[in-house]
């Protein structure tokens, strides 16, 4: 067996039975943590089959590909549904793994609703996010996905929506009831993302719905504020007028 074999079989050792420094030291040592066998099976696999989430985690933040493949198809997040195997699922899912039908098929074979409610809530991200899957949005919330579920950095949907520009799922949220100011882990409200971004119409929307557009975030910035440290001057003098019309007369 030659070197690099045998670090690929210590590395999938290492990730099936959760032996963190192990793991580490294959890492440090420059082993790929997307490194196949002839199966196509990588570290990820074996740690979303064995529930590994600590692995799962730490695999991806080394560069492991959350949605690979191995030769017969199956993905690491089919092996952490199948398995139900929730945290694991978790960990895939706030890293970028898709949401399939094929993993939304396992968990529903299991009757395995705690699974299915963590998939329908990132497939509804992951639908908002490529921004030209507005069926799949409503089919998501149809199908019971959370319009106010909460990521690892307390993102809502509404917050990617923003981020995105996407202001047909920004208006579907709303109309399902998503809160227009909700606040991620540093205070940022949906307004504060579109503003960054340049999204104009969906800055008017969250407006027009209530939005506060005097909101500050934890550093004390106002979505005004974010729109013009990103050079989106047009942007933020429309904020600054929206803001004096929502100030309290005196």
């Amino acid at each position: 067996m030659t070197d690099r074999k045998q670090e690929v079989l210590e590395l999938h050792k290492a990730a099936a039975t959760g032996d963190l420094s192990a793991l580490m030291a294959l890492l440090n040592r420059s082993v790929d943590p997307d490194a196949a066998d002839a199966k196509g099976v990588r570290a990820l696999h074996h740690a979303a089959r064995e529930g590994q989430a600590e692995v799962v985690t730490l695999l991806l933040d080394r560069g492991g590909c959350p949605n690979a493949a191995d030769k017969s198809g199956l993905t690491p997040l089919h092996l952490a549904t199948g398995g139900g195997r929730v945290g694991a699922a978790r960990a895939l899912l706030e890293r970028g793994a898709e949401v399939d039908v094929d993993s939304l098929v396992l968990a529903h074979d299991r009757s395995d609703r705690r699974m299915l409610k963590l998939l329908h809530d990132f497939g509804l991200r992951n639908a908002i996010a490529k921004g030209d899957r507005q069926a799949e949005v409503e089919q998501f919330l149809a199908d019971g996905a959370s319009v106010n579920a909460r990521d690892a950095d307390l993102c809502a949907p509404l917050h990617v929506a923003a981020s995105v520009g996407n202001a047909e799922a920004a208006r579907t949220l709303i109309a399902h009831g998503a809160d227009v100011d909700a606040r991620d882990a540093g205070g940022e409200t949906p307004l504060h993302k579109a503003a960054a971004h340049g999204a104009g119409d969906v800055v008017e929307l969250l407006v027009a719905h209530g939005a506060d557009v005097a909101a500050r975030d934890q550093a004390g910035m106002t979505p005004e504020n974010y729109a013009r440290t990103m050079g989106r001057q047009a942007l933020a003098a429309r904020l600054g007028e929206l803001r004096q019309r929502s100030a309290p007369a005196r």
